[in-house]
């Protein structure tokens, strides 16, 4: 209670509000961590100051304004080990903030807990909390900070700067793309994938036309009735059969052809 009428004398002036067109200022307190935490708090202050300093869509409240502030030291004092609300608002409101981060690091059985804190100075609501925990030496601690100065950052971009957020790209509806224009491919790729089936296709165009003369003249024979090299034992019918089979792969063969001709569009 001491505290806050010590805050209330220092400070009573109200606070000045930012403006829709203005950034919010954002005052970033400096970390308060357990002497048996093994991460000093300047290193703590130095992630999180350097997470928040990645965008320009807040103010940040510099070192040079707090210490024009009267009885800043002793108002930080005053916090304590906790989180005090009354009193970080009356901190932000002293530095004409409109939000305000506070982080603490405890001891907890051997764990640290760790605690990021955004306030509204302006309504006194803790808009964001993030708490995480870990065990073990100075490199397992600070991946937790780097999450949670991530996480606090994400949130303030999504609530208060919408459009700086990254927004991941419509899906689009898949189109085949033309053989003599697909990007990023290089000319040997294009030439094998081209070449390659047009081989095959003109292969096969070949044996249908040798297959569609075959037949044609087997047919021929039997209309005209004559013997094929001395092969007159041979029955009509046969002849016949073979002629229309020959006549059938040879169809195939230049359709096979003519389609892939205008699939490949050489």
């Amino acid at each position: 209670m001491r505290h806050l009428m010590l805050l209330a004398l220092l400070f009573s002036a109200s606070p000045r509000p930012a403006s829709a067109d203005e950034k919010p200022r954002i005052l970033i307190l400096p970390y308060r961590v357990d002497a048996r935490i093994p991460v000093d708090a300047e290193t703590c202050n130095a992630i999180l100051v350097a997470r928040m300093g990645k965008v320009d869509a807040f103010k940040m409240i510099t070192q040079e304004e707090l210490a024009q502030m009267a009885g800043y030291q002793a108002m930080l004092q005053s916090l304590g080990e906790g989180d005090d609300v009354d009193a970080l608002r009356k901190l932000g409101e002293a530095a004409n903030a409109d939000r305000l981060i506070s982080g603490v690091i405890g001891d907890v059985g051997g764990t640290a807990a760790a605690t990021l804190t955004l306030l509204n100075v302006h309504s006194g609501e803790v808009e964001k909390r993030i708490a995480g925990t870990a065990k073990g030496a100075r490199d397992l601690i600070l991946p937790l900070l780097n999450g949670q100065a991530d996480g606090m950052l994400a949130y303030l971009l999504k609530t208060y700067a919408p459009e700086r957020m990254k927004t991941a790209r419509a899906p689009t509806t898949p189109t085949s793309t033309p053989p003599e224009a697909a990007p990023g491919e290089s000319a040997p790729k294009r030439a094998i994938r081209v070449v390659g089936p047009l081989a095959l296709a003109f292969t096969s165009g070949a044996f249908g036309f040798a297959l569609a003369a075959l037949g044609g003249g087997m047919l021929t024979l039997v209309a005209l009735n004559q013997p094929v090299l001395g092969w007159g034992f041979v029955a009509p019918a046969i002849l016949v059969g073979g002629g229309l089979v020959a006549l059938m792969a040879g169809g195939v063969g230049v359709v096979t052809l003519v389609v892939s001709v205008v699939l490949t569009r050489v």
